[in-house]
């Protein structure tokens, strides 16, 4: 795509302060690479779909393979508020899935997000850093985190389906904190302003079962390969 200066500084601007995002229904695909390290990186697909949400919130479902989904209700694309893990295709994208509809599903983690400092994520800023804490509790399973975005602008959009001729450079982390688990990750992810989503993403993930045993860690990429409308 050739480079115009001065409009694209001006949709980037405008696009990251309205956060305009692909309509609910639109299903998002990525290819996959995971590599724990030393072994074969292995390749599949995700398959990410835009579900409705109360305004000012995102949730979308991300599935891998034929079983395996993640369903999130987020705030800016990264606070968690809820998450679950339903079966592939048992989700209604007719629904709207606030905290009501999350909360009569198993596997349901509901999240507190405190300690924010640095603002909210969007609009998007050159430079902001914004930090917050978050408490994750289930029946089965509970955890403090520490997490973090900054944002950079900008890097040329390297992808045939990108929307923008430039994209964000999102730096997300987490880490796992007042336990003795170690789990945390460096994330990168590529927004797109006008798409309103991320084209792409490398992460390093590390988790070992306490401090005192071998870190385990995995390398993973997205990289998106295709856009299907709703229907």
């Amino acid at each position: 795509m050739p480079f115009r200066p001065a409009l694209i500084a001006f949709s980037l601007f405008a696009a990251a302060s309205a956060t305009a995002e692909p309509a609910p229904g639109t299903v998002l695909v990525y290819d996959t690479m995971t590599a724990v390290m030393g072994d074969t990186p292995d390749r599949d697909e995700m398959r990410l779909t835009l579900l409705r949400a109360p305004e000012g919130l995102n949730a979308f479902s991300e599935c891998r393979g034929p079983t395996f989904c993640m369903l999130s209700l987020r705030r800016g694309l990264f606070q968690y508020v809820r998450a679950a893990y339903p079966e592939a295709g048992s989700f209604d994208p007719s629904l709207t899935y606030g905290t009501d509809t999350f909360d009569d599903m198993e596997m349901l983690q509901k999240i507190t997000v405190s300690e924010q400092t640095g603002g909210s994520i969007f609009p998007l800023v050159d430079g902001k850093r914004v930090t917050w804490t978050e408490t994750w509790a289930s029946d089965d399973f509970n955890a403090v985190y520490h997490m973090s975005v900054e944002q950079s602008c900008c890097v040329p959009a390297d992808n045939p389906l990108a929307h923008s001729d430039e994209v964000w450079t999102l730096k997300y982390t987490f880490e796992e904190v007042q336990s003795d688990r170690v789990a945390g990750g460096d994330f990168t992810f590529f927004y797109d302003p006008e798409l309103g989503w991320w084209t792409g993403s490398k992460s390093v993930n590390r988790s070992a079962p306490s401090k005192d045993d071998p870190l385990r860690t995995i390398l993973i990429e997205h990289r998106l390969k295709a856009i299907e409308a709703p229907e």
